[in-house]
């Protein structure tokens, strides 16, 4: 979270209220902003999500909005209580842009990773 995204955010939720009737106000159009046009973006199969299956601490490897091929390494997970243990790569499942990944640290299986569109 930023303050850009709250920004973004907060102009989203007035125009969702002013386009009901709810607040006075027009709507604020993208373009005013200086953002660029709204891209439609879909999953069309489960290999666009991510999921860890181990217990560890994840190590992220793209940024939001890269450009990601099948296959390619998204983040490791690492295991500090046994060290000598190699690090798991997570790789992605499908072709596409990063547009979403965890936050998080301290991973447990079934956590999200990151998805890919």
């Amino acid at each position: 979270t930023s303050t850009h995204t709250v920004a973004i955010a907060d102009v989203g939720v007035r125009n969702l209220l002013a386009h009901f009737g709810l607040v006075d106000g027009k709507l604020v159009a993208r373009k005013l902003l200086g953002l660029p046009p709204t891209r439609m973006m879909h999953m069309p199969d489960p290999g666009c999500f991510l999921i860890c299956d181990d217990r560890g601490i994840f190590e992220i490897l793209v940024d939001l909005e890269a450009q990601v091929a099948e296959g390619e390494p998204v983040g490791r997970i690492h295991f500090p209580e046994r060290r000598e243990r190699e690090p798991v790569v997570y790789c992605t499942g499908t072709s596409g842009t990063v547009i979403g990944r965890t936050h998080k640290a301290v991973m447990e299986p079934g956590d999200f990773l990151a998805l890919i569109a």
